[in-house]
């Protein structure tokens, strides 16, 4: 019994220490209202970004949306390793300024919720 015992105790051991493999689709979601008034505001481009890595890489667009007049938006990516992302919310044309969140490849569910100012 005593064998059994230690031989599960050290399994668990083992598994605890395992470096955790990131979530390989992630989802975000979340609102965006606009900061004066608090009222959600609609058609704010949501942008998923991310870049390779390497020092001085640009930020690469990977998929754009766009909040509904409920000022939600939400979508799901694939992660790949070694890619770093972040979401842009832009509605510059109506004379807000943009803003980014960066994504926490760690976490398979992650809100925004996200306030514009002009």
């Amino acid at each position: 019994m005593l064998p059994l015992f230690l031989f599960i105790i050290a399994f668990a051991c083992e598994k605890a220490t395992q470096p955790q493999q990131p979530p390989s689709v992630l989802q975000i979601s979340g609102f965006v209202t606009d900061k004066q008034t608090g009222n959600p505001l609609d058609s704010v481009s949501v942008s998923l970004n991310h870049n390779t890595g390497s020092i001085g890489s640009p930020s690469i667009p990977q998929m754009t949306l766009f909040t509904g007049i409920d000022g939600k938006f939400n979508f799901q990516f694939s992660s790949k390793d070694n890619y770093s992302y972040s979401v842009f919310f832009d509605k510059t044309g109506a004379g807000y300024k943009w803003i980014s969140k960066s994504i926490d490849r760690n976490k398979e569910h992650q809100e925004f919720n996200v306030t514009l100012e002009k």
